[in-house]
């Protein structure tokens, strides 16, 4: 019975010495966190994507292997002609974004993106910069993207005129830009098609408020007053396009028709440009 007593009055001390350890020998202090490894930015060219006159377009820059995040990322750019670096503004149309993702050896990859709005005033020979700024780096880096080339695609309307009983097919195309255009006029022959004399064909070239422009073409249906079937053929060749627009039109019985993929419509006419 003493010996129970003994152990029992032993226990109680050893718990009672125990509940009054102090919060601060009870803790154990937490390790540092791992310091990150330092590694410069690596800069990727930027990628511009095709431009047109009238559509948005991303600038896309990757930056890799840096350590720690903390990078900034801004964007510059020189406006036709001009050798002056401006800061991008989101009141100019232009729309910055950034997203950063961590890997597994503790670097970072930074995809920076500029939005801007395509035209051929304001756009066309200007040059946008990416600028990277980081702990590691003694001075920014930047990668620039050259002139830009802006490009119209070109939109074509085909109609007839009538001057003094002679019919002269005309077609409108718009919205060109670089004014270099190819536009050939043919006919058919023997059931061949046989294109028109460069003297046959009138072109009258004139700029639009956007700096595109605006070509007018038309060629002269010498036998218009024959009711024999004939087709027509208008091409046009331009650095925008992927390949050639044509139009076909059918004469018909002295009325023109438009060929199209759902079928045929009659010439609109307009007047004689």
């Amino acid at each position: 019975m003493a010996l129970c007593r003994g152990v029992y009055w032993a226990l109680c001390r050893r718990l009672k010495s125990k509940s009054t350890t102090s919060d601060e020998e009870s803790v154990i202090p937490a390790e540092e966190p791992e310091a990150e490894p330092s590694k410069c930015p690596k800069m990727g060219k930027i990628i511009v994507p095709p431009l047109i006159n009238g559509t948005t377009a991303r600038l896309q820059c990757t930056i890799s292997g840096f350590s720690p995040g903390n990078l900034n990322v801004s964007w510059l750019w020189m406006k036709p002609g001009s050798s002056q670096l401006l800061p991008v503004s989101p009141s100019e149309n232009k729309t910055a974004t950034v997203e950063v993702t961590r890997h597994q050896d503790k670097s970072y990859t930074c995809t920076a993106c500029l939005t801007i709005d395509v035209s051929v005033i304001g756009k066309h020979s200007a040059c946008y910069i990416c600028q990277v700024e980081h702990p590691t780096l003694g001075k920014p880096l930047q990668k620039k993207t050259g002139k830009l080339h802006v490009k119209g695609i070109p939109v074509i309307n085909v109609m007839q005129a009538t001057k003094n009983k002679t019919t002269y097919l005309s077609a409108v195309i718009e919205g060109i830009y670089p004014n270099a255009v190819t536009i050939t006029w043919s006919r058919t022959k023997d059931e061949k098609y046989v294109n028109y004399r460069e003297t046959d064909i009138k072109n009258k070239s004139s700029a639009n408020r956007d700096g595109t422009f605006t070509i007018n073409s038309r060629c002269k249906d010498k036998q218009s007053r024959d009711k024999k079937s004939k087709y027509f053929k208008v091409t046009v060749i331009h650095t925008s396009l992927e390949s050639p627009i044509e139009r076909t039109i059918l004469r018909e019985e002295g009325v023109y028709h438009l060929l199209t993929e759902s079928g045929k419509m009659v010439l609109p006419a307009a007047p004689l440009m």
